[in-house]
């Protein structure tokens, strides 16, 4: 389901990804961009741990917004305090767009549980926590990344 950022969260995190002048699209308010807003947005992850020892997640996203064609920034984040480049999709006539993202996780054996986000910064939108619950396993002998 789809929440409201409070005021500052929400300045937090356009200040932390601010877009540069050289963006190629400007989606400031007030500077010509469109008012379109995010309507509806969920997370569904699938965890992958393989043979070699990498884990990850895949994470698509189903981002619905209230005016077709509409251009959007985000970032990946997660439990460990990591945080992606800005991404950016656009979304189609019907107002949805399906972000998806391959997001590696820190790879140390055992059990590992944590969670996954994604989070808009024009418009400003945030998915809400999706946990993953998955073994990381110690790389085979021989097998390499």
């Amino acid at each position: 389901m789809s929440r409201i950022l409070s005021l500052a969260a929400a300045a937090a995190i356009s200040a932390a990804t601010a877009p540069t002048a050289n963006a190629g699209f400007d989606l400031i308010p007030g500077n010509g961009a469109s008012s379109s807003k995010v309507v509806f947005v969920e997370t569904t992850l699938n965890p992958v741990a393989t043979g070699d020892g990498t884990c990850k997640v895949i994470a698509k996203t189903v981002v619905r917004t209230s005016k077709p064609n509409t251009w959007l920034k985000y970032v990946v984040v997660d439990s460990y305090g990591h945080k992606s480049a800005v991404k950016t999709a656009k979304t189609e006539s019907n107002k949805i767009a399906i972000l998806t993202d391959h997001w590696e996780i820190p790879n140390a054996p055992g059990l590992d549980v944590g969670w996954v986000q994604i989070a808009g910064t024009a418009p400003i939108f945030i998915s809400d926590r999706e946990i993953y619950k998955m073994n990381c396993v110690t790389p085979i002998d021989g097998i390499k990344s």
